[in-house]
């Protein structure tokens, strides 16, 4: 919908504005911080649309630990393993 759009900031708002937690959320997705796009994020109903059929499950799992915690390589892997598990 719309307003999951822009409470997430794929679509900014056209006015006012997004409070989450107490705090005014910056409008354009590009100028949020990491914790706040770790925390609100699109979970689409129709994975076959959503991920990407070439790339693996595990591929796929790892893509959030190395963006939003930091994990390479072999701790990534490892937790991937844990997740999958």
């Amino acid at each position: 919908s719309t307003l999951a759009r822009a409470i997430t900031g794929l679509l900014p708002p056209e006015q006012g504005s997004v409070v989450f937690d107490g705090r005014t959320l910056a409008n354009r997705l590009a100028d949020r911080p990491k914790e706040d796009l770790r925390q609100l994020q699109m979970i689409y109903q129709m994975a076959d649309v959503a991920m990407n059929p070439r790339q693996t499950v595990g591929t796929i799992i790892g893509r959030p630990l190395e963006f939003y915690f930091g994990m390479k390589g072999r701790e990534r892997d490892r937790r991937v393993a844990e997740l999958l598990d």
